[in-house]
């Protein structure tokens, strides 16, 4: 992350995510490489019990926009 950026991690709200590739290299457009990605996001989903708002996957980056806790079961049903 670049150094004039700043993180904020506030407690009960969502967070944005972008995660670039090396060089800014389009890794991503390829079918393969974005299941990859899409997989990964599942998995963090179920590991951690993270509530995943939205994710978009372009060809050199991805934007993710998620909850980091764990979801009420109200909330589940609303999806």
């Amino acid at each position: 992350m670049p150094a004039h950026l700043r993180r904020i991690n506030e407690p009960g709200h969502v967070h944005f995510w972008t995660i670039s590739c090396h060089r800014r290299l389009g890794f991503f457009h390829h079918e393969g490489m974005k299941k990859v990605v899409i997989t990964a996001l599942q998995q963090l989903r179920s590991k951690f019990g993270i509530c995943l708002v939205g994710y978009v996957v372009m060809p050199d980056h991805v934007h993710v926009l998620l909850y980091p806790h764990k979801q009420s079961a109200d909330r589940v049903a609303h999806r």
